[in-house]
């Protein structure tokens, strides 16, 4: 069926302060992979790392990730298998410093980077451009739309698509405080001074 996810990953704030941000609380469970509606973890490099499936919540709209960068970083991007389209955006109190764009509908070898990237875009995009030139102008694949993603994942650690080496549960299985709980938190969220309406 394909990937269809929003991911977000915040340095430089606690998890309860970012989750007292986007109005979200712990409810207790564990997964070991991101299985439910909106997950988090700790990864190295002080990263907290958050996955929504179905992208729910558009985490790399400019106003909540702007809001969420001040005196804090901020990586977010997203995968969409079903229309082959990716994206990765980098933030900076305040400021949106790059981003990095697939969208197939364009073409396949469509790549849109604006601002300042980290220099190991470029060996991660010769890569995958290899790649899809030697696949061929006919073949049915797409490499093009792990630049994004793949991009993210050595920036934060998390990968969509690859399996943990260990079984730990690591991902918290969240759920916004406004949303009728499937699992009753071990403890009630406490009310949050602000919040982002979008998400």
């Amino acid at each position: 069926m394909g990937f269809s996810l929003s991911m977000l990953a915040v340095k430089g704030k606690s998890k309860a302060e970012l989750l007292n941000a986007l109005q979200l609380f712990d409810t207790g469970e564990r997964e070991v992979y991101p299985d439910a509606q909106i997950a988090g973890a700790q990864f190295p490099g002080d990263w907290y790392v958050l996955v929504d499936d179905h992208l729910s919540q558009q985490w790399s709209e400019t106003h909540a990730a702007a809001q969420l960068s001040m005196n804090a970083e901020v990586i977010a991007w997203e995968v969409e298998e079903h229309v082959m389209v990716s994206s990765a955006t980098a933030w900076k109190n305040g400021q949106k410093l790059w981003s990095v764009v697939h969208d197939s509908n364009y073409d396949v070898m469509h790549l849109e980077v604006t601002g300042e990237p980290p220099e190991m875009l470029t060996q991660i995009k010769q890569k995958l451009f290899d790649q899809q030139k030697a696949a061929g102008k006919k073949a049915d694949v797409d490499y093009i739309i792990e630049v994004p993603l793949e991009l993210a994942g050595v920036l934060t650690g998390f990968y969509h698509d690859r399996l943990s080496d260990t079984d730990e549960p690591r991902f918290e299985i969240l759920q916004k405080i406004n949303a009728q709980p499937a699992i009753a938190p071990k403890n009630p969220p406490a009310s949050s001074a602000y919040f982002f309406p979008n998400g």
